[in-house]
């Protein structure tokens, strides 16, 4: 049997530490939806990834890009690290979208399907302060019992962070 705590503190040496959340696509892939709340400093984001948990998604589905909402002392404005992905219809039981990071602005990865999964990043992002969002230029619509896992890994970069669940 495996240590949970040892085999955490090694997952967080690799890939950062996580931080997830899972809502109905219907909150998450609507016209916006808040996911992870930044205080306290900057953190360097290693990868942020969107899953389908439960229920595949129906052919009304979004076309997700994500941002942040910067906090004080910066200009409250939202500011888009991902371009939108293309749509996310139809996508299975196991399908995720994942942010690039190779330029601000890069299209998000999708995989329609369950298995082997690129992560295709090339770059890490600094986050300031604020929310991390995602908007949809397509919102999806019928999907009352889709489930989805949004999963954020980074490191803290300045003293005091702390990244939370937004409400």
């Amino acid at each position: 049997m495996t240590n949970l705590s040892l085999r955490n503190a090694v997952g967080n040496i690799g890939m950062g530490i996580r931080i997830e959340r899972e809502d109905l696509a219907t909150v998450v892939w609507a016209a916006a939806d808040n996911l992870f709340t930044i205080t306290g400093g900057n953190i360097l984001m290693v990868m942020l990834r969107a899953e389908v948990m439960v229920d595949a998604i129906d052919a009304s589905a979004g076309v997700p890009r994500y941002g942040i909402t910067t906090a004080a002392p910066y200009a409250a404005a939202t500011v888009y690290f991902c371009a939108a992905a293309t749509s996310v219809a139809t996508y299975a039981i196991g399908a995720t979208v994942t942010v690039v990071g190779t330029a601000l602005n890069t299209v998000a990865l999708g995989q329609t399907t369950i298995g082997p999964q690129l992560i295709g990043k090339a770059a890490n992002l600094i986050l300031t302060p604020g929310i991390v969002c995602v908007t949809n230029a397509v919102p999806t619509t019928g999907n009352a019992t889709t489930v989805i896992r949004h999963t954020m890994w980074y490191y803290p970069m300045d003293d005091g962070v702390n990244v939370s669940v937004s409400a």
